[in-house]
């Protein structure tokens, strides 16, 4: 009865071994899937940690500091500049 449901699998799908053969590929798409998977959520965390630490940097160092967007707006503005310049930081971003 086996010999005879393979020869219609044939005819119709994959041989058993064709089968097997992708069903590994699947086996090892899925592993490198999940293996970038956890590299992409211990990336994020790393980048996460990384900026709070220059947020934390950037609000304790008593400095303005800033940054601008490639057509000269204000991006980012640390709290400082309300103190240094008289500014509020809202009156600034997406500012020139």
């Amino acid at each position: 009865m086996t010999n005879k449901w393979v020869g219609i699998v044939k005819d119709k799908v994959e041989t058993k071994e064709q089968l097997v053969r992708e069903l590994a590929k699947l086996r090892r798409r899925v592993a490198a899937l999940e293996k970038s998977r956890d590299e992409y959520k211990q990336s994020r965390e790393v980048l996460w940690k990384a900026q709070e630490c220059s947020r934390q940097v950037t609000e304790n160092a008593q400095e303005w500091i800033w940054e601008v967007d490639a057509r000269g707006m204000y991006t980012y503005g640390s709290s400082a500049i309300e103190k240094i310049l008289g500014y509020k930081l809202e009156e600034i971003v997406e500012k020139k």
